[in-house]
């Protein structure tokens, strides 16, 4: 499941795990029972969020899990001290990864650049768009008055 992951994102929970400890298999396993591997998740979808700018649907749609659950990882990652510094901490590691190695630079500067298109089709459509963000959007539903025709 790793591997089917986009670049950006998987580099995203890469860092996340590594940082807390845990291998990436565990942030994309669908139990919420232990509070530090949902935490490490939180960190990785904002992560996403805030490094990549992908929408919420595809961030949740990477996790197996619903937009508003990365809404919530974001929300949550901003209230807590503790998560946003862990946050900040990888994104200046990113930076630094991208001023010192031109293939990771070019890797995030891809899958931002996914990440727009993305959103730019989704708003021409009038389209909800999920699927990886790079460029393999799917459409996940239409606006109610298209669907009422």
């Amino acid at each position: 499941m790793l591997s089917m992951l986009p670049p950006g994102v998987r580099a995203c929970v890469h860092l996340a795990a590594k940082q807390q400890g845990h291998r990436p298999m565990d942030l994309l396993a669908p139990t919420r029972l232990r509070a530090d591997v949902a935490d490490a998740r939180m960190v990785a979808m904002a992560l996403a969020r805030r490094v990549l700018n992908l929408p919420y649907q595809v961030i949740g749609f990477q996790f197996g899990r619903d937009h508003t659950t990365v809404l919530h990882a974001c929300r949550s990652v901003e209230e807590r001290g503790d998560l946003g510094a862990r946050v900040v901490a990888l994104e200046d590691h990113i930076k630094n990864e991208c001023a010192r190695d031109e293939e990771f630079r070019r890797l995030f500067d891809e899958a931002r650049r996914d990440a727009g298109r993305a959103q730019a089709k989704e708003r021409r459509n009038g389209e909800e768009i999920g699927g990886d963000g790079v460029g393999h959007a799917r459409v996940v539903g239409r606006r109610r008055a298209e669907v009422a025709r």
